[in-house]
């Protein structure tokens, strides 16, 4: 019976009879370019059966579509179709739907519905503009050095020791393109650098440089031998040490300057910068007010910091000679015959001076034990070696005796 009632509305589906409630359509973009794709929808709605076609006209290829389809239940459903369509040249493509559909209540309708799409040439692209120079550069109160050039890409600018703060400008050339980097910036004392970066339209790059120089306030001048250096105000500006020494200040000159201290080694380093703008750490004695170079040496697990001035005794037979450990030349002392090199000094992790002996060629430092703790054997041996000499000539000389006095006994019996 269910097989009769399936066929007899497959029949009405075909012969279409009854009131229209189902239907499809097809839609698609309005303007598309020579040469493109575009997308034709197609939907059936409120349908249990359907049989639509598609055709085109037009400039257009690959651009027709037949279904005959129903639902598996053969309740209303809806179905979504796609085709892709090409276009080949400008004009107007017709796109027609026809075929017939049918509910679930037998209603029969026939389809019947357009689209039409207009096809135009692509407009051409205007290449995106190259241009990244600036107009104008500037900071506000200050002169540039060198005066502005667009072409020129990197500036300084000098600055009194009371500025914290700058206003720089740009102009760019180009409407089209963006500039990053200009504004209000805050600066500190030394070098200052700030990067003002062009990005033309099509994305290239160009970057201009500003090197704010902020003065240095009345310098702390301290006289090391011959030159004239200047005690570093600026903690970031000092070498970092190891973690057997923290953070601390120290006054000089009635100013709090940064530095570090050592728990074992008992110092307190201040950085001091030379003319050129190098900085060295350097030892602070506050009561002497007295700088002494600081540098470390690292040997394997020992850290020495070579000084000979707590030095009281030499060790007897060494002479004084100037070796290069690193990149300096450092003080040590050798004996004639020896192979090892004799260094006097601190080792930083446990704050204790002593000698150490250096074997250059390996670059190995161990702790020195003073020859005449090496040597004490042979002493001892050379006394007993005498000792037992000096008791055999003895002996000998009493048997020697003996005999001669027995022997002048026989002689006179």
């Amino acid at each position: 019976m269910k097989k009769i009632l399936y066929g007899l509305t497959v029949l009405f589906f075909f012969i279409g009879i009854g009131k229209v409630e189902a239907k499809a359509n097809v839609t698609a973009s309005s303007k598309v370019y020579v040469g493109s794709t575009f997308k034709a929808s197609i939907r059936v709605n409120a349908a249990s059966m359907w049989e639509v076609h598609m055709s085109s006209s037009g400039p257009v290829k690959g651009c027709s579509f037949d279904d005959i389809n129903y639902t598996a239940d053969g309740n209303n459903g809806s179905k979504n179709y796609s085709v892709t369509c090409t276009t080949t040249g400008v004009g107007t493509i017709t796109l027609k739907l026809t075929g017939k559909t049918i509910d679930a209540n037998g209603n029969q309708s026939a389809v019947s519905d357009s689209a039409t799409i207009q096809v135009v040439e692509r407009p051409k692209e205007t290449p995106k503009s190259s241009v990244n120079t600036l107009d104008n550069l500037w900071v506000e109160g200050v002169s540039l050095d060198p005066a502005f050039n667009k072409d020129t890409t990197e500036y300084t600018v000098e600055l009194e020791s009371d500025v914290t703060k700058i206003q720089i400008g740009a102009k760019k050339s180009d409407t089209k393109s963006s500039i990053s980097g200009e504004g209000e910036k805050t600066v500190s004392e030394g070098m200052n650098q700030f990067n003002i970066v062009v990005t033309a339209e099509n994305g290239a790059k160009r970057t201009y440089t500003i090197k704010a120089q902020v003065k240095e306030k009345e310098p702390i001048h301290v006289n090391i031998g011959n030159e004239q250096l200047s005690v570093v105000r600026k903690r970031e500006d000092l070498k970092k040490l190891g973690e057997l020494y923290t953070e601390t200040t120290v006054k000089i000159n009635e100013e709090e300057i940064p530095a570090y201290h050592g728990e074992k080694t008992g110092f307190t380093i201040v950085g001091l910068k030379n003319a050129d703008g190098k900085i060295q750490n350097y030892i602070y004695d506050e009561e002497k007010n007295s700088y002494t170079l600081y540098e470390e040496y690292t040997f394997q697990k020992v850290s020495l910091f070579i000084n000979y001035t707590n030095l009281s005794k030499m060790p007897t037979g060494y002479q004084k000679e100037v070796i290069e450990l690193g990149e300096r030349e450092v003080e040590a002392y050798k004996k004639e015959g020896k192979e090892f090199y004799l260094l006097y000094g601190m080792n930083t992790e446990t704050g204790e001076y002593t000698w150490y002996s250096y074997d250059k060629k390996e670059g190995t430092l161990q702790r020195y034990i003073e020859e005449k703790e090496t040597s004490s054997l042979g002493k001892y041996a050379k006394v007993i070696f005498i000792g037992i000499a000096s008791f055999f000539a003895f002996f000998l000389a009493i048997i020697g005796a003996l005999l001669l006095k027995i022997k002048h006994l026989k002689g006179t019996s």
